[in-house]
């Protein structure tokens, strides 16, 4: 599959740290939420006109929670 798939709805961030940790986010405790409080990678769905590869989705997902 084409990084640039339309079919690609959303995007996962992995960020390691030098010693090889993975940052994972806790999601509300929300039950109209998928995964309530489950601990996930950073990502979202993307906007309408994103690319997967593209500067909007990746970083939107990491600077707009934070």
């Amino acid at each position: 599959m084409s990084t640039d798939d339309p079919d690609v709805v959303s995007v996962d961030v992995f960020i390691t740290t030098s010693r090889q940790e993975v940052l994972l986010q806790l999601r509300d405790d929300q039950p109209d939420i998928r995964w309530p409080a489950h601990w996930v990678v950073p990502g979202g769905h993307r906007e309408p006109g994103e690319t997967p590869t593209g500067p909007g989705s990746a970083c939107r997902c990491c600077t707009s929670r934070w």
